[in-house]
């Protein structure tokens, strides 16, 4: 059945409708995510705050960044794409009915118009059908992606910092700007990466979030010169590392470990049961956090296409 998608006609299978989301569909989107992570891990990681807070990033369109496909009304499919990033989840009870191919062709349409050379989506490695799904379509593999997990079933150590070094937590007004460029030109490193997040994006997905803690993100400075960041949020009872940078020139000094180290502590002292985080093969720090005592609990893969 033909549908159309901000301008798109999507071949879509019989019964199914399309449009973009509002606002009011928030939870309906977040349970087919939700819906899809549960079937293909057993676990689920997305919250509603996940979705609203890059809903609310300032260059996010959602009357034409993203898609819900509709059954009798109902939400079975979500989709989005930021620049060069794509976002696609079916519920588990619409699996095998050829959503995700209907859905693709919209993926690559707007990235294009967003103006990025090449687009992406990470898929869990158990989703089979869709690895074959992006494989058939001229989609390669350029990285992995693993989540990395630690049990807090005891009081970690305490950090380690070399002389001169500075520990401290996050003051918004004082240190979001500086926080956010030492981010973005720790990541900007990273070969083949997507566009970065400007400002006003980044401080939306994070520092704007209901959930954010000043509290528990932690800045490592010389002489008053911000030189780590580790931003962190607690999700039920686990706590998260969501982002974490060091400037280059101090690194190899244990700095990420000692910043790993006071967020595990906090967490502990907050009463989480596990620590966790994401990271990618792209960025060489998978020994950081093994060394730390995080092992691997979910991993993926990057499959992209130049446009």
């Amino acid at each position: 059945m033909p549908g159309m998608a901000n301008g798109v006609k999507l071949e879509l299978p019989e019964g199914l409708a399309s449009r973009s989301p509002t606002r009011s569909d928030l939870d309906a989107a977040v349970s087919v995510i939700a819906a899809s992570e549960e079937a293909t891990h057993g676990v689920v990681d997305v919250t509603a705050e996940d979705v609203r807070s890059d809903w609310e990033r300032p260059s996010f369109d959602l009357s034409s960044d993203a898609v819900v496909l509709t059954d009798a009304g109902r939400i079975v499919a979500y989709a989005e794409v930021f620049f060069g990033r794509a976002w696609v989840h079916v519920h588990p009870d619409h699996y095998g009915q050829g959503i995700g191919a209907a859905v693709l062709g919209w993926t690559e349409s707007r990235a294009r118009e967003l103006g990025s050379d090449k687009v992406g989506q990470t898929i869990p490695d158990p989703n089979a059908l869709a690895a074959d799904l992006l494989s058939s379509n001229g989609y390669r593999v350029r990285w992995e992606t693993w989540v990395f997990q630690k049990d807090l079933d005891t009081e970690p150590a305490e950090p380690r910092l070399p002389d001169g070094i500075t520990l401290r937590t996050f003051d918004e007004e004082r240190d979001a700007r500086a926080a956010y460029e030492l981010i973005e030109t720790a990541f900007s490193e990273w070969p083949d990466r997507d566009p970065g997040f400007g400002f006003d994006d980044w401080e939306a997905s994070f520092l704007r979030r209901e959930d954010f803690d000043p509290s528990l993100t932690f800045l490592v400075e010389d002489d008053s010169k911000l030189i780590g960041v580790a931003l962190c949020l607690g999700f039920g009872d686990e706590g998260w590392v969501q982002q974490l940078a060091i400037k280059r020139s101090y690194r190899g000094r244990g700095l990420g470990g000692a910043l790993l180290q006071t967020a595990f502590r906090e967490f502990y002292r907050r009463g989480l049961k596990t620590a966790g985080l994401s990271t990618e093969s792209r960025t060489g720090a998978r020994g950081v956090y093994e060394h730390v005592g995080m092992s691997v609990t979910r991993s993926f893969k990057r499959y992209s296409k130049d446009l």
